[in-house]
Order: structure tokens, then C-alpha cells, then sequence
């Protein structure tokens, strides 16, 4: 058969030859693109997670807003309620406006260290650095004396007072005074506190 012969051929059954012609293109088309489907594959559950992850975050934003505001409000009132070390004089006032709430006699309040808020999650990653604004804790000594309900008024008015405190070493024992009702307490009390200074 030479080649005018096969176009003779073509003439008479042109479907049959281009419904040869395109199942040859497509055999070839899926041979080509056959190394591609498992990347392409990999791609789609790629993008199906991500669309499912966009659409949990669409539902999930809702109110998000109002949220934001609400963590705002916390975090403000978290900083004032923060113990200022430098301001030792409104320091002093809150300990003796203590002492005239809970009736006992307090001596020499004073400020001892001052030290970065350690974690026990922040102990265990020492060596990442944190780009965080670093808390600290004002260490304070306290001696008072009272009766026992007093000392326990104290303490009391120390864990829910106006700034965040904990107790970290407490001590009672008998007060050297005449009246054997009084008692003699030690406190050392770490504050939450915004910075070193």
C-alpha cells in the first residue's frame, strides 16, 4: 500500500480513523500524565485539608471580635493589678491599709529581690528564647503580730487583695509580748510584678 492508497482508505471511513487518531493522542496523553497523578493526588488532599482548615476557621471566627475585646479588658486590668517595685511609697499604703483592715500590727514591710517569673513549663525550655515580655516577682518580708484570727484575716486579704501576691514562707509563732492571745507571723510574699525597676 503505498500513500495514496491509505488516503483513499481515510476518505472512505473518516470516523473510524478519527476515532483512531483520538484514542491514540489519549493513550498517549495517559502514559505522559501518568508519573503526575500521584503528585497531583497529594496535592488534592493537600488542598482539601486546607479548605477544611479555612472552613473550621470561618466557623470558629465567629464573635472573634468581641472576644478580642474581652481579652483586652483582662489584659489591662492584669497590668494594673501588676505591683510597681519602684513605687515603694504606694507599695508601703497598700500593706498598711492592710494592717488597719485586719487590725494587726505590722513591722517593717520590706522589699527584698526582685526576680523574673520563672514557670515550671519555662524551666524545661531554658534554652529557647522567648520573645515574650519578661514578668517578674517582687519578694517582700512581712512581720506582724495579732491574734490568730487577725493573722488569718491577714493572709486572707493577701491572697484576694488588689494585687496579685502568694505566700511563699509563712512562720507563726508566740509573740513576746505580755498578752499570751498574740501571735508573731513572718511572711515572705512574691508579687506579680510588670518589671525590675
Amino acid at each position: 500500500m503505498n500513500t495514496q492508497q491509505l488516503i483513499l482508505k481515510a476518505k472512505q471511513y473518516p470516523f473510524a480513523i478519527g476515532a483512531g487518531l483520538l484514542s491514540l493522542i489519549i493513550i498517549l496523553l495517559i502514559y505522559f500524565r501518568s508519573d503526575s497523578v500521584p503528585e497531583l493526588e497529594q496535592r488534592y488532599d493537600y488542598l482539601k485539608r486546607q479548605n477544611t482548615i479555612l472552613d473550621s476557621n470561618k466557623i470558629n471566627s465567629q464573635g472573634l471580635e468581641a472576644d478580642l475585646q474581652k481579652l483586652n479588658t483582662i489584659l489591662i486590668n492584669i497590668n494594673e493589678r501588676m505591683l510597681n517595685p519602684s513605687d515603694r511609697a504606694r507599695n508601703y499604703h497598700y500593706f498598711f491599709s492592710l494592717e488597719q483592715a485586719t487590725k494587726v500590727k505590722l513591722k517593717d514591710p520590706r522589699q527584698e529581690l526582685v526576680e523574673p517569673f520563672v514557670t515550671p513549663a519555662s524551666k524545661k525550655k531554658k534554652n529557647k528564647k522567648d520573645n515574650k515580655e519578661q514578668a517578674f516577682v517582687s519578694n517582700y518580708y512581712i512581720e506582724a503580730s495579732g491574734t490568730f484570727p487577725e493573722l488569718l484575716e491577714l493572709i486572707y486579704q493577701l491572697q484576694v487583695g488588689y494585687f496579685f501576691a502568694r505566700i511563699t514562707r509563712c512562720v507563726i509563732s508566740p509573740d513576746s509580748s505580755a498578752d499570751p492571745s498574740k501571735l508573731k507571723i513572718q511572711l515572705n510574699i512574691g508579687f506579680f510584678s510588670k518589671s525590675a525597676n
